[in-house]
C-alpha cells in the first residue's frame, strides 16, 4: 500500500509543528503496479497519485507512505500553476543517460549537478528532458540513479516532461517500463500546458505520420503565446549517420503550418541551434531547431 498525504504550506506553517493529527491532512491512495526491469531481471512496485482540485498559484506540502504511523517520507513541496498565464521559465536537457553506477559516474554527476544548482539559482517552472534520460530502458540500476540524483538536487520539486528516445526502448522493445515509470499519458504523442506555453511531446516509436495528424489539431487548440514540440531524434541534425531523416522529412511543413515555435531534440549529442526557418529558409517569424547537447551541454 502506498499514500500521500498533502496540505497547504501555508497552513503547514502556521501551525508549527512537524506531524499532527490526521485529521489536519488530505490523504489519498496511490495505485500501485508491479513493474518488471528485463535487462536486470529486477521488479519495482511504481506507485501514481493524481492529485485534484488545488488552489492555483499555491504552495503545498506531501508526505509519501505506507499509511502507519511511522512509516512517513520527509516533506516534499511544490507549487500549483497560477490560474491566469504569465511569463514562464524553463529548461532543457538532452541525453542524459549514464552507467547506472554512482561511483563511475561521479564525474558526469558532478557535471549535472552543477548545472541543475544553476538552474536552481535561476528559478524554473517546470523542465523538459528530450528523450535517453536512461541509458537502457530495462535497467532499474540505470533508473534509480538519475532519479537519485534529480530528487536531491536544486530542482527535485520541478516536475518534467519527458520524451522517450531511442534509449528507453533498449532493453524493453515495447518501452513499457519508461511508460509506466514516467507516468506518461500516452506511449506515443501527448501535449501540456505549463502557464502560458504549450509543450508537445513525439516519443521515439511513434508512426510520425500519425504524430503529425495529431499535431496540427492539438497545436491548433491551444490558447497558449509560445508552442514548442520536442522529438528526441533532431530535425536539422548534425549526425547524417544518426537515423535522423525522417525527423526532417515529416515535421518542418508541420511546424510552419501550426504555428511552432521552437523544436527542441537531443541524440546527436551536439550543441546546434537554426535560425528561425519557415519552408526551410531563414525568416523573421519561424521555428527555431536546438539540439539540446549531452547532459544539456
Amino acid at each position: 500500500k502506498a499514500y500521500v498525504r498533502y496540505m497547504e504550506k501555508a497552513t503547514f506553517d502556521a501551525a508549527k509543528r512537524g506531524a499532527g493529527p490526521d485529521s489536519d491532512y488530505l490523504t489519498k491512495r496511490a495505485e500501485s503496479k508491479l513493474v518488471a526491469f528485463p535487462t536486470t531481471k529486477d521488479a519495482a512496485i511504481i506507485n501514481t497519485m493524481t492529485l485534484t482540485g488545488l488552489t492555483p498559484d499555491t504552495e503545498y506540502c506531501l508526505w509519501v507512505g505506507d499509511g502507519s504511523e511511522f512509516g512517513w517520507s520527509d516533506m516534499i513541496t511544490f507549487k500549483t500553476q497560477p490560474a491566469e498565464a504569465k511569463d514562464t521559465v524553463f529548461y532543457v536537457l538532452g541525453d542524459t543517460q549514464m552507467t547506472g553506477n554512482m561511483e563511475s559516474d561521479a564525474e558526469a554527476i558532478g557535471l549535472l549537478n552543477g548545472m541543475l544548482e544553476q538552474i536552481g539559482e535561476k528559478g524554473a517552472d517546470f523542465g523538459l528532458q528530450s528523450g535517453d534520460f536512461v541509458d537502457n530502458g530495462g535497467s532499474y540500476g540505470h533508473w534509480e540513479e538519475l532519479f537519485n540524483v534529480f530528487a536531491d538536487s536544486a530542482v527535485g520539486n520541478v516536475p518534467v516532461a519527458h520524451v522517450l528516445g531511442n534509449h528507453e526502448y533498449y532493453g524493453d522493445f515495447s518501452g513499457t517500463v519508461a511508460n509506466t515509470v514516467l507516468n506518461l499519458p500516452d506511449p506515443d504523442f501527448f501535449s501540456y500546458e505549463f502557464n502560458n506555453v504549450y509543450v508537445a511531446v513525439i516519443n521515439n516509436s511513434a508512426n510520425l505520420a500519425e504524430a503529425m495528424e495529431w499535431l496540427k489539431v492539438d497545436a491548433a487548440a491551444t490558447e497558449c503565446k509560445w508552442k514548442v514540440l520536442s522529438v528526441h531524434q533532431s530535425v536539422y541534425y548534425t549526425n547524417p549517420d544518426g537515423g535522423n531523416q525522417r525527423f526532417h522529412d515529416a515535421i518542418p511543413a508541420v511546424c510552419d503550418e501550426v504555428g511552432i515555435d521552437v523544436v527542441f531534440s537531443g541524440h546527436d549529442h551536439s550543441y546546434a541551434r537554426t535560425e528561425q526557418l519557415k519552408a526551410g529558409l531563414p525568416v523573421e517569424n519561424g521555428t527555431t531547431y536546438m539540439i539540446c547537447g549531452d547532459l544539456g551541454e
